[in-house]
């Protein structure tokens, strides 16, 4: 069961989630406007969302083959905001998750407020407003604070929506700290791009390490348009975290 709360043009809502044993999901809002309470979730998780090709491609190739049985239920679920999917990506940049994670919750607690007991997601203002040194309590460095304000007051939030993947990860780059893998994480779990990968993942550096594959972007390139899915899918595989294991060459 999930709970969770989001934003609506109208103010906010929560709503608890369930899936039953056929696979249908259900949910319970509180809200002034259910009917747009139920657009938002079905985009949050992505129950529109089609994977049934990428599970082809998968079947018939030889990393994620193997992966198919324990991950085909897993799908990358959007965040409430694109401005909390930036959170997500300034905190892991170059830190264990685990402890990315915990930042995470913490900057989203320095700059949200609470709803029903959870905290609501994060938007341009909310960042923009709080001081540096919540930031920094938070666990965030002076430079990533500064990454985070800059790059939630300059970025072009509406018109990232309606470009093209390509267009919207080259305006991202162009901000100062966001590289290529941050640029992922915001389309893919921002705006739910699935042609989007998360390029440069040190658990995918580590795979191509093994795999003797130069470039992250060249692995990925295989899978698309499915380049999303797929590195959450290659984050699980087992060369992805154990680097003494060798593997031959990729033809």
């Amino acid at each position: 069961m999930l709970r969770a709360t989001f934003r609506l043009p109208s103010g906010s809502a929560t709503a608890t989630v369930w899936q039953e044993r056929d696979g249908s999901i259900h949910a319970r809002s509180a809200c002034d406007n259910p009917e747009a309470a139920h657009d938002a979730l079905r985009r949050i998780l992505r129950v529109d969302a089609d994977h049934r090709p990428f599970h082809r491609m998968a079947a018939a190739d030889i990393l994620l083959r193997p992966l198919s049985r324990r991950m085909r239920g897993v799908v990358p679920l959007m965040r409430a905001t694109p401005e909390h999917a930036l959170v997500q990506a300034v905190c892991g940049q170059l830190i264990r998750s685990s402890e990315a994670r915990r930042i995470e919750r913490r900057v989203v607690a320095a700059t949200s407020g609470q709803r029903d007991g959870l905290y609501e997601p994060p938007t341009r203002q909310t960042l923009c407003a709080v001081h540096g040194a919540s930031l920094a309590r938070a666990g965030l460095s002076s430079a990533r604070a500064s990454v985070l304000h800059r790059a939630a007051r300059r970025l072009p939030w509406p018109q990232l929506s309606s470009a093209t993947t390509v267009q919207a990860i080259a305006r991202i780059r162009r901000e100062p700290g966001l590289g290529p893998w941050s640029a992922g994480m915001i389309m893919l779990y921002g705006y739910g791009r699935d042609d989007a990968g998360l390029v440069d993942d040190l658990g995918l550096v580590r795979l191509c390490r093994q795999l003797g594959v130069e470039q992250t972007s060249e692995l990925l390139d295989r899978y698309a348009p499915w380049q999303g899915p797929a590195s959450v899918w290659l984050l699980h595989h087992p060369l992805a975290a154990d680097t003494r294991r060798q593997q031959p060459r990729l033809l």
